[in-house]
């Protein structure tokens, strides 16, 4: 297993961990809780994971991306690097936040965000 790979799994277990966590703090007791009442809270932790563990892989596409993006997806000209930028996207797993590099390119005067 490779050093980003196991730092990776180190990130998501810890995701994993918290969204647990939060699952045990929000539970009601056992001989009170609902069907109801336990899938809302397995709901609501399994969409907390989905959102932190689509966070997770988004920043480390984004990081791979930012080594291999040189050139611009329509005219192929090299792209300038404006630095790194914040944007929040959709989802289908909810939604992420992520920081990665911003490029211009100066033939389609066009700003790009990896990866589209």
């Amino acid at each position: 297993m490779s050093t980003s790979h196991s730092d990776l799994k180190t990130r998501l277990m810890a995701v994993a961990e918290a969204a647990v966590d939060e699952l045990m703090a929000e539970k009601k007791a056992p001989e009170t809780a609902t069907l109801a009442d336990i899938e809302q809270v397995v709901l609501h932790a399994g969409q907390a994971l989905e959102e932190a563990m689509t966070t997770e892989l988004l920043q480390e596409s984004g990081q791979a991306l930012s080594a291999s993006w040189p050139t611009c997806p329509t005219c192929g000209q090299r792209l300038l690097a404006k630095g790194k930028r914040r944007r929040r996207v959709v989802t289908e797993t909810g939604e992420a936040e992520v920081l990665r590099e911003y490029y211009y390119c100066r033939h389609c005067q066009t700003g790009i965000f990896p990866p589209g």
